[in-house]
């Protein structure tokens, strides 16, 4: 049985997001539906990806920033010694923040592209467009 103190330097991301959860820049996003960290390697993912299907048929607009950074001590070392070294940059992300945009009307590359990243990120996401009033 694992006792609550082996979890006591993680935080736990929680509730919902307050901000970031409109679209401004473009017509069409993906949004987060459940909390999670999304890391450097996943928005270089995004990039290289975006690149490769739209080329430049659209333009991205990204609105998560990797700001915290994780540590990690080596497998070899002993207790103590003070905190670890730096191991990768993350972003919280909670339920509701959209993640990126994109400046193009939806049409079925748009969609493929969207389901495609939805697969390799760590947490549920889905695809929602702009109301058109």
């Amino acid at each position: 049985m694992k006792t609550k103190k082996l979890y006591f330097h993680l935080k736990k991301i929680k509730g919902k997001s307050l901000l970031n959860i409109n679209l401004y820049f473009g017509n069409t996003g993906l949004q987060a539906i459940s909390n999670g960290l999304i890391k450097k390697k996943h928005i270089e993912l995004i990039k290289k990806s975006f690149n490769y299907y739209l080329k430049k048929t659209a333009i991205i607009y990204l609105r998560v920033n990797c700001n915290q950074i994780k540590t990690k001590k080596p497998n070899d070392s002993r207790m103590g010694s003070g905190k670890g070294e730096l191991d990768e940059y993350v972003a919280q992300i909670k339920k509701g923040t959209i993640l990126f945009e994109i400046n193009l009307l939806p049409n079925p590359l748009i969609i493929k592209y969207l389901k495609f990243l939805s697969y390799k990120l760590p947490f549920k996401t889905r695809i929602i467009y702009k109301k058109n009033d």
